[in-house]
């Protein structure tokens, strides 16, 4: 008894053994994963970044992703998609999003001030690489009139009418931009949203309080 008893021990101490190797050679890989979408982030953008943590679906060993940080852009959590099938390893991210977000502020609030007063705007950005191929020697043009761009901002406006707002948002349509705007009058209490997507065809336009 005492013979099977030590040979039962010793099946269970080899599984977790085995099973402790195969584990840690998962996290091995995936940590190894990281390494080199970091690496192919700096030999993109020219700069160290650095790993803050997964985003994202964890299932899949084949398609993940992570958000990352740079020095160039202190607070900003950078979106980086990894794909891995026979031929390699592939990567997209949403850097230029950041790269570009003060030219895109001032060609919004540009328009907005000749309607009202911009009080503040803030962009938001979504955690997607749209645009793979773009890089460090990609125009503010070519980013920003690239039929898939959408800005997604909130401001905060002086005292204006609805009406006003309509023309300042219909204005943005005709010089052919995606947006979903988020405007809000603090003097009054009133929030307002305005949104236009090509695919949709119609700007989309109502009081939210």
């Amino acid at each position: 008894m005492r013979k099977k008893n030590m040979i039962a021990a010793a099946a269970v101490l080899a599984a977790a053994m085995i099973g402790g190797i195969w584990v840690m050679g998962k996290i091995h890989k995936l940590l190894n994963v990281n390494e080199e979408a970091l690496s192919y982030m700096e030999k993109k953008y020219g700069e160290k970044f650095t790993y803050i943590k997964p985003t994202g679906s964890l299932m899949s060993f084949d398609s993940r992703s992570i958000l990352v940080s740079c020095e160039s852009m202190p607070g900003r959590e950078i979106y980086v998609h990894i794909e891995k099938s026979w031929r390699g390893e592939t990567y997209g991210d949403n850097y230029m999003d950041y790269y570009f977000a003060p030219q895109v502020e001032r060609y919004i609030t540009d328009i907005a001030n000749g309607y009202f007063e911009v009080i503040s705007f803030s962009e938001g950005f979504i955690n997607t690489s749209s645009y793979p191929e773009e890089n460090l020697a990609t125009t503010f043009e070519e980013h920003f009139f690239d039929k898939k761009y959408f800005v997604i901002a909130s401001m905060e406006i002086g005292a204006t009418d609805e009406a006003t707002m309509r023309e300042f948002a219909a204005e943005l349509v005709r010089r052919g931009r995606q947006f979903s705007l988020y405007m809000d009058i603090p003097s009054l209490n009133e929030s307002y949203r305005a949104r236009y997507s090509d695919s949709e065809g119609e700007m989309e336009f109502y009081r939210r309080k």
